[in-house]
């Protein structure tokens, strides 16, 4: 199975929707008090939807984990399976695409850090720029969102790794070594969101043919009782039903439910090949909102709190101002960030192309590059 152009329309949609879920989470948390600490008149079954809509932010990294597995994990399998894995172009490919945003990401998250006297140490920022939070060090204080890319970093080693192994050479002893290191690192780490990973690789080599509604329907049942599951065990200020549902509901099968769910969602979405004019609009832009989408979840967090320093206070009413100050807030964060995508994360393909000269790696035909077929 190869995922084509057509096909990545609903894959960048969901992936934008995803890091804009993370977003409106982290901007809601700046903007407005708890739930329960609004005014009574605030309280509401409205208001209480919004706030629980706003509170997805975990759910929708999971979303990023099984894309990562089906367009890297998946494209990884397919290639050792062909004979055609090439462990040096998967890795100038995926340090590229890791690094160009994530050192300016870094540079900008420790100058919000000294804005708002959060500095964190030398050893906590080498950690953070080689994906080492969570195993050696913690995450940045004012990017906490970073601790989802060790996982997606240590994905990807560990893929390369077995990549390498499977297709033997004069590397294949560090392969076998990278590989162990690999799998020691998730006994530190959640090893839930390593399976999370695996089902949308798994999802990438059993393709449908064509749109199957029954499935559909199955995905979105079991896509929502994954995020029902995790938001009740992740406890909530204004619905505290965690102590007698903790023997019934477990968060990392929660997690679990909601990654297989996500998984089969993808695999159908991949079926959708054919649109109208009107759709290839529709693809267009979200084409060009998942563009970004890196780098809006690496920077998103201290812009955030940078803005806090420019006089943005969390407000316990809900009123046509305040939610004016939320969007302005959002709208900021995005336009932003698409500044630093523009600045950096653009230059991707230039600077892996750079890399590919100095290396002395064989050029990779760009209709089946992992650049091509990975974009998250």
């Amino acid at each position: 199975m190869s995922v084509t152009s057509k096909q990545f329309v609903w894959l960048d949609w969901l992936r934008f929707s995803a890091a804009f879920v993370v977003l409106l989470t982290h901007a809601r948390g700046i903007a407005f008090v708890e739930y329960g600490a609004l005014s009574a008149n605030d309280q509401n079954v409205f208001t209480m939807l919004w706030f629980a809509i706003t509170r997805l932010g975990h759910e929708a990294v999971i979303v990023f984990f099984v894309l990562s597995g089906f367009l890297v994990g998946g494209k990884v399998a397919e290639r050792v399976a062909a004979g055609s894995f090439a462990w040096r172009d998967y890795l100038i490919d995926r340090a590229s695409r890791i690094m160009v945003p994530l050192v300016p990401a870094i540079a900008l998250s420790v100058f919000a850090g000294f804005l708002i006297e959060e500095q964190s140490s030398a050893m906590q920022i080498f950690g953070n720029l080689f994906s080492l939070q969570g195993i050696f060090v913690s995450p940045l204080q004012i990017n906490a969102p970073l601790w989802s890319l060790s996982y997606e970093v240590w994905f990807y080693i560990l893929a390369g790794g077995i990549g390498a192994v499977a297709v033997g050479g004069g590397s294949k002893a560090l392969a076998k070594i990278i590989v162990v290191f690999s799998l020691a690192v998730f006994l530190k780490l959640e090893a839930v969101y390593l399976f999370c990973w695996l089902l949308g690789a798994l999802a990438y080599h059993h393709p449908l043919r064509r749109l199957s509604p029954t499935q559909t329907v199955l995905a979105l049942v079991m896509t929502g009782a994954g995020v029902i599951g995790s938001q009740i065990t992740s406890g909530t200020q204004f619905l505290d039903i965690t102590n007698w549902l903790v023997p019934f509901v477990d968060d990392a099968l929660a997690e679990f439910l909601l990654a297989a769910g996500i998984a089969l969602l993808v695999r159908n979405l991949c079926t959708i090949s054919e649109y109208s004019q009107t759709m290839s609009l529709f693809g267009r832009t979200g084409s060009w909102l998942a563009s970004f989408s890196y780098t809006l979840y690496l920077v998103h967090y201290p812009i955030l709190f940078s803005f806090k320093e420019l006089g943005f206070a969390r407000e316990s009413q809900i009123t046509l101002e305040t939610l004016s100050y939320f969007g302005l807030l959002v709208v900021g964060c995005l336009l932003v960030s698409y500044g630093f995508y523009w600045l950096f994360e653009r230059r991707t393909d230039t600077v892996r192309h750079w890399l590919r000269k100095h290396i002395n790696s064989p050029q990779v035909n760009s209709a089946t590059s992992y650049s091509q077929i990975q974009k998250t």
